[in-house]
């Protein structure tokens, strides 16, 4: 007996998904570096 799993999701609905989470999590990195810029700079000695 075999067993075959269908998705009930079209794979384009995938695609999207994982795209659009990918896209959600770099604004998210990026906007989180921004706002701590400063106190990584001077944690590093650097900036103006």
């Amino acid at each position: 007996m075999t067993t075959s799993f269908v998705s009930r999701i079209p794979r384009a609905y995938q695609v999207l998904s994982l795209t659009a989470l990918a896209t959600f999590l770099v604004s998210l990195d990026v906007s989180i570096v921004v706002v701590a810029k400063r106190t990584i700079e001077a944690d590093l000695g650097g900036g103006s």
